[in-house]
């Protein structure tokens, strides 16, 4: 029988008793916080960037019942997101990011260039004027060519070929060269993430749900992420310092991702590169075939991600295959990759995705879309004519 005379623990120890008492005090505290900050914002505290940017987003990214997605007309913003990063966004009246909020004549005399591709082409995180479709529209309108921005957030070659499609046989819309930048990640969402309906329209698997179903059931580490601010700035100072080299690299030069790294790991091209690239090819043809009709010149041109620059992917797949597409049907090819796939040892290699990359993100900042905008206009001047033809 215990004594009733005898102390209980934590008066006995009441330096520990009270040590521990504030931590639980504390972490009970942190946790009513980081949960008010999500109910409040919609969105978790170590988050707040991503959601910041989804929230700001949901304004000017709109569905379309053809291509999928798209950027809405004639939208205005100056707190455009992009994680940290804030810029202003404006689209013309055709929902291409553009210089402003301008209504667009469907036919002009002019010559008319128009770019295609994903986020690099989009220019996501850069205001337009500094991205290179805005570089180069400054550049060519000396010239009276008129140059327009298709592209947009995760687009790949099945909505580049619909969206065309729409553009020119439902809008009208007339342009005389089709400049398509081919993305690294497009073979995984052409794979796996977008498919063709009955009716012809681009509609999306559910590889999406999927991925949220299995972000539904967080590990340990997701769920203090998720549910505390100081305990998750406290646990991350402490890791930080033993963080192992692959995993500070991908956080901080973007590079390991599993989609970009199917030009050089055979597992994961089998897994969904192969796939993909048949699926990029066969909408590519349908491309090409409809611009044959409207007698507009394609050129397609092909640049590395931070993982290729890293592992020095010179002479890559995501090259050797396009290329290849582009001579046995003469269409012109621009190979970005050998102007930023630079270094002989790692330390090099970093400094190039410093140079060019936004900081721990697989796009370009200012400085690299400068490049891109640099080697097409000389390589547009060398030839002495419009770069496709």
């Amino acid at each position: 029988m215990a004594d009733p005379n005898k102390p209980f623990w934590f008066q006995r120890r009441p330096g520990a008793f009270f040590a521990i008492f504030n931590m639980v005090a504390l972490l009970a505290m942190d946790v009513a916080a980081a949960n008010i900050y999500k109910l409040v914002y919609g969105y978790s505290w170590p988050s707040r960037y991503k959601g910041q940017a989804a929230a700001s987003e949901r304004r000017y990214r709109v569905p379309s019942k053809e291509y999928h997605h798209g950027l809405a007309p004639g939208a205005e913003f100056d707190d455009a997101r992009w994680g940290p990063l804030q810029y202003r966004i404006r689209t013309n009246s055709l929902g291409f990011k553009d210089r402003s909020a301008r209504r667009v004549e469907l036919s002009s005399p002019n010559q008319r260039i128009v770019f295609i591709g994903d986020s690099f082409t989009e220019g996501i995180g850069v205001e337009y004027p500094a991205t290179f479709a805005g570089i180069i529209e400054r550049e060519l309108s000396r010239e009276d060519i008129e140059v327009f921005n298709a592209a947009a957030v995760s687009y790949s070659p099945i909505i580049y070929w619909r969206k065309i499609k729409y553009l020119l046989e439902e809008r009208s819309f007339r342009f005389d060269e089709l400049v398509v930048f081919l993305d690294v990640n497009d073979p995984e969402n052409e794979a796996k993430m977008y498919y063709l309906d009955s009716t012809g329209s681009v509609r999306e698997t559910d590889y999406e749900s999927r991925l949220a179903s299995a972000a539904a059931k967080p590990d340990l580490q997701k769920r203090i992420r998720n549910n505390t601010i100081v305990t998750f700035l406290i646990l991350r100072a402490i890791r930080d310092p033993f963080m192992a080299e692959p995993e500070r690299l991908t956080r901080q030069y973007a590079v390991n991702w599993k989609r970009s790294l199917w030009t050089m790991d055979s597992a994961l091209y089998e897994e969904f590169g192969r796939e993909g690239l048949e699926k990029m090819a066969f909408y590519m043809e349908k491309l090409r075939r409809l611009l044959q009709e409207y007698g507009i010149l394609l050129t397609v041109a092909v640049y590395p991600w931070p993982d290729q620059i890293f592992h020095g992917d010179l002479h890559s797949l995501q090259v050797s295959y396009w290329e290849a597409w582009c001579r046995e049907r003469k269409v012109r090819f621009i190979n970005y990759f050998p102007y930023f796939v630079k270094g002989n040892t790692p330390q090099e290699r970093l400094k190039m995705i410093e140079r060019y990359y936004i900081p721990g993100d697989c796009h370009w900042n200012e400085a690299g879309h400068r490049l891109v905008a640099e080697i097409f206009l000389a390589l547009r001047e060398r030839s002495g004519q419009a770069v496709g033809k």
